[in-house]
């Protein structure tokens, strides 16, 4: 099993920020917007490039570079993760940073979006030396955040949250709770919390009563992954495919979490579990299920794999996930979850913790699901609507509500 096979090679010819620019452009046109609406949303308002010299464990000199694009803050404070990746570039922050803008509208919150990246691949580094490179981020960028201007998340990685709280604490010379998201929250994790309110997304998208026996195929076994499949798998679904960098696993009667669990800590893959048939990623992607869930990497399905998906529906958990062929060439009847309501779970988290750190009070797990399942529900329910009154896509709905919004926030500024 090659580690390739898990990137279709037929579907790399897609430019995801050519493409989300379509999107944006097609919607536009069918709401009529003025063309200063469209240009002031596709252009981020400012993109910030930090040098972090370093002298690593053995001794050598390194210069790493980091990026934080802000795409809006007429709205409120920016809100964006930041990456670690040796191939981050701008052009990809910007898509992430604009698409977080029109979450935040179709939530009804007032965040622009932000995103950043750390040029570096933290498998290569020690855990002193990505302590350190995260706090020098952290105060390189300092007189360009804080909890009123642009919220850095940590993205569900707790160790990294607590370096960049207390370098944002050193740098500001006071605890600033708000200016970093993704802390890790009594009783819970982010994952988990966000893992709850997409299975209610999910039971409402396949209009379910509940989500026993439900199959589903997990493309993507890292953090949201995991947290994903387990909630469902709590909840009665059918875990029938699951496949990661290594390959995949596929079991018709269901895959045992628990046992999966312990196969990954002590084996770092699902590949080779023995509990399972062994697949590789077509397998997995175009196996016969109620909900295929994308949480690898981007151009997972195109034109060349779409007719052979046999999913009633598909969540897009990671953006970019399905190009634009390849969801046009999808077959009729399946229905498409787009990033752009999939992912809007995490950023209603993101709020929560960003209120309450506001007035120095811890996150509540219970609360912040609550909150995050109501706002979710709400957009897809319209959403829903849209699509099914314009005879359009859920994604084409759910950016038509977003820029509604937006352009009308412009047009009193």
């Amino acid at each position: 099993m090659e580690i390739s096979q898990l990137l279709p090679p037929q579907t790399l010819d897609s430019d995801p920020l050519l493409e989300f620019e379509a999107d944006l452009e097609e919607a536009a046109r069918s709401l009529d917007l003025e063309p200063w609406v469209l240009q002031r949303l596709k252009h981020p308002e400012r993109e910030i490039t930090v040098n972090l010299p370093r002298v690593r464990d053995d001794g050598s000199a390194v210069n790493v570079t980091g990026y934080r694009v802000q795409h809006s803050r007429g709205h409120g404070p920016c809100i964006g993760p930041v990456a670690f990746s040796p191939t981050a570039q701008p052009a990809s922050l910007r898509t992430t940073a604009a698409e977080i803008t029109l979450q935040s509208a179709l939530l009804g919150l007032r965040f622009g979006g932000a995103a950043g990246a750390i040029v570096v691949d933290p498998e290569q580094l020690t855990e002193r030396e990505l302590r350190h490179l995260v706090k020098d981020f952290v105060i390189a960028l300092h007189e360009n955040t804080g909890p009123l201007f642009d919220v850095l998340a940590a993205d569900g990685n707790e160790y990294v949250a607590a370096w960049m709280d207390e370098a944002n604490t050193h740098a500001r010379g006071q605890c600033e709770p708000a200016a970093i998201a993704g802390k890790p929250i009594d009783g819970g994790t982010l994952d988990a919390v966000c893992a709850l309110s997409i299975s209610a997304l999910i039971q409402q998208a396949l209009s379910a009563k509940s989500l026993e026996g439900v199959r589903i195929a997990v493309q993507g076994f890292g953090r949201q992954g995991r947290a994903l499949a387990g909630a469902l798998h709590t909840q009665g679904a059918r875990i029938v495919a699951i496949a990661d960098r290594s390959g995949g696993i596929v079991r018709d009667s269901g895959i045992d979490l628990g046992l999966l669990q312990d196969y990954v800590i002590q084996n770092g893959v699902v590949f080779g579990f023995p509990a399972a048939e062994a697949a590789n990623n077509p397998d997995v992607l175009e196996c016969d299920c109620d909900l295929l869930i994308l949480a690898a990497a981007e151009r997972q399905i195109g034109a060349y794999n779409a007719p052979r998906i046999r999913a009633r529906a598909i969540l897009e958990l990671t953006q970019g996930a399905i190009t634009h062929a390849g969801e046009l060439a999808l077959p009729g009847p399946c229905v498409v979850v787009p990033h752009l309501l999939a992912g809007a779970a995490q950023l209603a988290v993101w709020s929560h913790e960003w209120q309450r750190g506001l007035s120095f009070a811890a996150p509540d797990p219970q609360a912040a699901e609550a909150e995050s399942r109501t706002l979710v529900l709400h957009a897809f329910d319209r959403a829903r609507r849209m699509a099914s009154e314009r005879k359009i896509s859920l994604r084409g709905a759910a950016l038509m509500l977003a820029l509604s919004r937006l352009a009308s926030s412009l047009r009193l500024r």
